[in-house]
């Protein structure tokens, strides 16, 4: 009886894991296909922003400076070897702390960190990267108005954690190169709060069209294609792979 007993209880825990598995890939499926924010238009004369993948999440590239938002008095530009101008360009990404220190290429990804990191809430990290110039690949473009572009700012900087002296925390010497930070983060990361759900958020608050809802970078940049571009085609750049 006892063993009967084990296989119940085993074969009702599978059950219950194969249902929650279905319930998120559906998730996933209607988040994607079902827009947020449907009826958004570019605006003609607005901001550029920049949304960029490095094939699993999604990242925010902005002017490290222009007219709506200076971003020099609070990432510090001589961190970078770039240094930091109006030209410079700054990646803004948020995500599993693990992951960002500890994985350089996704290959080193182990099936017990992707588990830890996706069914126990565990804390996160902001990732900051110079440009000098912008990426080729895996990158998209539309324009908001100053009012959005500053939203998205004000909601990239509160992701931050601060000091007693309000300033980010930055963690020193873990940059993958000589042009990209690590910085303390506010939230947790799990299967429900992933890094490309925070830049589906960004999206969502700031009223730019996306998915209503995603854990993948895919059903961003699905959504964000939808988006009629007015600036010139060739600023428009997308990979096929994308």
């Amino acid at each position: 009886m006892a063993f009967i007993s084990i296989l119940y209880w085993i074969g009702s825990l599978l059950l219950i894991v194969l249902t929650v598995l279905v319930a998120y890939a559906l998730l996933l499926l209607f988040g994607a296909i079902i827009p947020s924010n449907a009826h958004f238009q570019a605006d003609k004369n607005g901001m550029d922003l920049y949304i960029h993948t490095n094939g699993m999440h999604a990242s925010f590239i902005l002017p490290a400076k222009n007219a709506a938002f200076d971003w020099t008095p609070i990432i510090r530009p001589d961190l970078f070897e770039i240094k930091g101008s109006s030209e410079t360009f700054l990646g803004f990404g948020w995500g599993d702390r693990a992951i960002y220190l500890d994985i350089v290429e996704w290959n080193e990804l182990t099936v017990g960190l992707a588990f830890r990191t996706l069914f126990l809430p565990t804390p996160p990290l902001m990732h900051i990267e110079a440009y000098q110039q912008l990426p080729t690949t895996n990158i998209l473009q539309t324009r908001v108005s100053k009012e959005q572009y500053i939203n998205l700012c004000k909601f990239i900087h509160q992701t931050f954690a601060l000091d007693q002296a309000n300033q980010v925390k930055l963690i020193p010497g873990r940059g993958y190169t000589n042009n990209d930070q690590f910085y303390e983060a506010v939230g947790k990361y799990h299967a429900f709060n992933t890094c490309n759900t925070w830049a589906y958020r960004a999206l969502k608050q700031i009223g730019v069209r996306t998915a209503s809802w995603t854990s993948i970078d895919r059903a961003i940049f699905y959504q964000f294609k939808k988006i009629k571009p007015v600036s010139n085609p060739e600023v428009m750049i997308e990979n096929q792979e994308t």
